[in-house]
């Protein structure tokens, strides 16, 4: 079962999230009394302590009242700064057009069979490589940020373990539904648990988009090495070399695997977009006051 975690007001600013220990302790020393409006998943809006299901603290102590002013929306201080988090999407999304340009050429080459001298994979290697790796971290980082809004208590997993078991070889292949399916469905159950006011504001996730490209993950990773084997069987050569690319790769296959790598790079954008859109609308609704 989920732990229940609160926010709560103080000072004019809202805090959290804490668990429901945290909260006890701070109504036994008399820092949180009756009239503290509290928050968490599942209310329609804040509300006093003292009408909720920790007034049963309240019945054992003596608590003075000293009520603080509810802010709209029932914002919460954002887990990290918004014109920061859209300064990286803006970086990303301009190297995000090289990697679209590296596929588009590479396609486009192998298309029309115009032989890939040294000279033109220099040029290749100068022009996108750099940029592309930019893209790549800048990748990480987002996706990092994404699950590290929507930490309520209530999240499928953490940033750390989104990010970082991505990156293991195999299992990967499994984790990429967790981290991108799953992150939007935890998106939209984060919106969905905001006060009314806020639920106005933000923009849902398309679920549907992130399952998508979890799957074409898995179609184009289970093709490409499938692929490689049925050549080493073809050809009686050791499927290392396929691997490795010590051997030649058919026409075909390049042509049919850079096409599969373009359409799930594009995907992968719109993915990313849309869980920008989505999460930056809720940066916004804490930043409203």
């Amino acid at each position: 079962m989920a732990r229940k975690v609160w926010f709560y007001l103080f000072g004019g600013k809202d805090i959290g999230p804490v668990d429901e220990g945290t909260i006890r302790e701070l109504i036994a020393n008399k820092i949180l009394d009756g009239n503290t409006k509290v928050w968490r998943r599942g209310m329609t809006q804040w509300e006093k302590l003292a009408t909720t299901d920790l007034a049963e603290v309240l019945r054992q102590l003596n608590i003075s009242t000293n009520s603080e002013p509810v802010p709209e929306l029932g914002r919460r201080k954002p887990p990290i700064p918004r014109k920061e988090f859209q300064g990286d999407y803006k970086k990303w999304f301009i190297t995000f057009f090289f990697l679209v340009g590296e596929s588009v050429v590479t396609f486009a080459l192998l298309l029309f069979k115009v032989p890939i001298t040294r000279i033109i994979y220099t040029s290749l290697a100068c022009v996108f490589t750099l940029p592309i790796l930019i893209n790549m971290v800048l990748s990480l980082v987002l996706l990092y940020k994404y699950w590290e809004i929507i930490q309520d208590g209530y999240a499928s997993t953490s940033p750390a373990k989104a990010v970082g078991f991505l990156l293991i070889p195999v299992f990967n292949i499994y984790w990429t539904f967790r981290t991108y399916w799953h992150l939007s469905k935890d998106v939209n159950r984060y919106q969905y648990a905001l006060p009314p006011e806020a639920q106005k504001l933000v923009i849902h996730s398309k679920e549907w988009l992130s399952l998508l490209f979890a799957i074409l993950s898995l179609v184009v990773t289970v093709f490409r090495y499938s692929m490689r084997i049925f050549l080493a069987i073809e050809t009686n050569k050791s499927i290392v070399f396929y691997f490795l690319g010590s051997l030649p790769l058919p026409t075909w296959y390049s042509i049919a695997a850079n096409s599969a790598i373009l359409i799930l790079a594009v995907i992968q954008g719109l993915v990313y977009i849309d869980l920008f859109r989505s999460t930056d609308s809720i940066l916004k609704t804490q930043e409203i006051a």
